[in-house]
Order: C-alpha cells, then structure tokens, then sequence
C-alpha cells in the first residue's frame, strides 16, 4: 500500500494518543494518510453509515460497553463485517487478544508498544488479510460439507500469507491432519456416518484455532491448518492443544465412535521461497505412525 491513500476510523478518547498516531502514520507510510478520530460507539457508526474507510482502529478502554471489553467491537463487526478492525489495548493479556482474534479482530496491539511503522504495517496486513477474505467469500471457495475452505480456497488464502509473511516477517506454522475413519464409514451404510464425522472434525478445529487461522478440508479426510504468527516454539502447544480438543470430544462423543487424526506439520519462517504445494508435501511428510486421539 506504499504510495497510496490510506483511510483510517480510529475509535479513541485520549487525543494525545490520537495526536501522536497521527504523526507516526504520516512519518511510516509513504502514501497520503487521512485518520478520522472519534470517541463513542455512535460517532463511529455515524461515520461508517456515509463514509469509506479502509481500515478500523478500536481501543478497547474507549469503547467497552458494560464491563465487557469486546461489547463494542462485537456489535460494530456484526454490523459492519467487511471492514477490517485492528485492536487497541493498554494491557498485554493473552486471554483477551486471543478471543479478539477468534471473534474476527484482524489485529491486537498494545497501545505503549505501538510505533507508526509497527501500525501501518498491522493495517496494510488487516486491509489485505480482509480483502482476500472477501474475495473468497464472493468466489465461494469453500467445501460443501464442512464449510471450511477447499483445496483451491487454501492455496490462494496460504499464497497471500506466504507473500504477506516475507514482508513483514510473520512466522505461521501448517498442519496437515488426516482423519482415520473406522470400519463402520466403509461402503454405502456408512456414507452418513463419515459425513458426520467430518463435519465433527470442522467443529473441533473452529473451536480449537483462532478464527485469524485459516482452515481447509483439503481432499476427501484430508484438513489443514494454517496457524498465523506463532513462533517456532508454539508448535508443540497447538498440537498439544489440539489434542487435548480430540481426547475431549472423544470422551464426550454419546456414539460412542472416536475422532483419530495422523498430523504432519512444517513452519514457514518468511525467508524461504517454497510454493505452497511445496509446504503441503513437507507437512505430509512430517506424519508419524502414532494418532492424536488414540
């Protein structure tokens, strides 16, 4: 987005925290910056009713709404879900950026650790990161079945984030899971039970990763996983993670059949130059003997 004209709503009540983004954006992005800067709720869908703007600045002290931090954030995404909305924060807490990004915040910050450079390059990610989102939505590049994105919609949406990832430097780690389905999924009889299965699996892994993450059923038992921004040794935490999500479901699972997923995984760093076929094949690779719901 270098040289172009960059749009921002910023919901903040502090106008010396205002003043000085200002002069940060104007300083780090090479293109015509123009920030319209509000205090409440209202004035900002006022503004979003008549106006185009390319991105949505939000801090959460400004606009919480009945103690709840995200209140404000919920009903302007619910409202107006093709802008992207970047989180303000004065506290750095896992819990609360982490449900920020599953509810469909682009980006979390904290307010004393945030720089002009730093700030326009989490805008241009959630202006791109929400663009493509939007194309695939129009493109309709999901899987009838489970309502993840198909093969053709992962490849396109892990394309962009492999480009996205070489320029701002965001690691992301791929996993590649293989659904083991039972004897009783053979033959024509089973078709129903397979389907469910599937669909169940789709559940778990929404439930389990952020909804910044992008999730794909790949071929027939096939999914994938493209776990955004997390470091090298947080691998062995998503798995973890995930296995704790499988060996609960099956111990929940009333019928009594279990979820078995054979995972491979490979980490992007931003300085390779693979294709994302290339990425596929090394998580394929990767796959043990042993299963995560075993």
């Amino acid at each position: 987005m270098n040289g172009q004209r960059l749009k921002i709503l910023m919901l903040e009540h502090n106008p010396s925290f205002v003043r000085l983004m200002k002069r940060a954006l104007s300083q780090a992005h090479a293109g015509n910056v123009a920030v319209v800067d509000v205090s409440s709720i209202e004035e900002a869908k006022a503004h979003l009713k008549e106006e185009h703007f390319d991105v949505l600045v939000l801090d959460l002290l400004s606009s919480q709404t009945n103690g709840d931090p995200l209140g404000a954030f919920d009903h302007l995404h619910r409202l107006y879900p093709s802008i992207p909305i970047v989180v303000l924060s004065g506290e750095d807490n896992d819990e609360l950026s982490l449900q920020a990004m599953r509810r469909g915040a682009q980006d979390y910050l904290i307010k004393d650790k945030v720089t002009g450079q730093l700030l326009v390059r989490s805008l241009r990610y959630a202006i791109e990161r929400q663009h493509m989102l939007d194309v695939m939505r129009r493109l309709a590049m999901l899987d009838e079945v489970t309502g993840l994105y198909n093969r053709n919609g992962f490849l396109t949406l892990v394309n962009q984030q492999m480009q996205l990832s070489r320029r701002t430097e965001r690691k992301f780690v791929m996993l590649l899971i293989d659904l083991q389905l039972p004897p009783q999924t053979k033959g024509e009889k089973g078709r129903e039970l397979k389907a469910r299965l599937l669909t169940q699996l789709a559940d778990l892994l929404r439930n389990t990763f952020r909804s910044s993450d992008i999730l794909a059923r790949l071929d027939d038992t096939e999914f994938a996983v493209l776990a955004i921004d997390v470091a090298k040794g947080h691998k062995d935490h998503l798995l973890a993670r995930l296995n704790k999500s499988v060996l609960t479901w099956n111990v929940q699972n009333p019928d009594g059949i279990h979820l078995n997923l054979k995972i491979g995984t490979t980490i992007f760093s931003g300085n390779e130059r693979n294709r994302v076929e290339e990425l596929i094949a090394q998580a394929r690779e990767s796959m043990g003997p042993t299963s995560l719901g075993e």
